[in-house]
């Protein structure tokens, strides 16, 4: 509610009237936010709700990033889960992968035996997209060793060791 305005003409009754206009449903705020007028009636006192005596006030959420633009809002959910991390590892590893395989003068048609080898984090990733892995860098073969064994690639942070052999 913009006070200066509002009371006014609603004088004692303009705390109510805040806490009416701080509860109005969505659709209310859309009619004024795109030119309207929602009427508000409190302690016998009616007044139209417009632009010029309500202040819509926007707050994100913890862990989203909102846009806004005239009467669209877009918001992203940017909260980073486990299951999200373990993609990223894994996207990072295949770049890796498909990296070495270049470095190695492989065709883009050739199988490989493929080994991977690095911390508990990179093998749970590792067993979560097991069939990706395989299918995005062609693996007829796709083993986890425990020894730190390969050709270094960084995962987001992580060291995973990669050993690869044409088949």
């Amino acid at each position: 509610a913009n006070f200066r305005i509002l009371g006014k003409e609603l004088g004692a009754s303009m705390r109510a009237a805040a806490d009416a206009i701080a509860a109005l449903p969505a659709s209310s705020i859309a009619a004024i936010l795109d030119g309207g007028s929602v009427p508000l009636e409190v302690d016998g006192k009616r007044v139209m709700l417009t632009s010029a005596n309500v202040e819509v006030q926007r707050t994100e959420k913890a862990g989203l990033k909102v846009l806004n633009e005239g009467s669209l809002t877009v918001a992203l959910d940017t909260t980073i889960t486990e299951d999200l991390l373990r993609e990223g590892i894994v996207r990072d590893l295949v770049r890796g992968i498909q990296n070495i395989r270049k470095e190695a003068g492989f065709d883009v048609s050739d199988r490989i035996r493929l080994g991977v080898s690095g911390s508990a984090g990179l093998k749970a990733a590792f067993d979560l997209f097991h069939d990706f892995i395989a299918e995005e860098t062609l693996a007829s073969v796709l083993t986890w060793s425990d020894t730190a064994a390969g050709v270094p690639v960084d995962c987001s942070g992580e060291e995973a060791r990669v050993e690869i052999v044409k088949v």
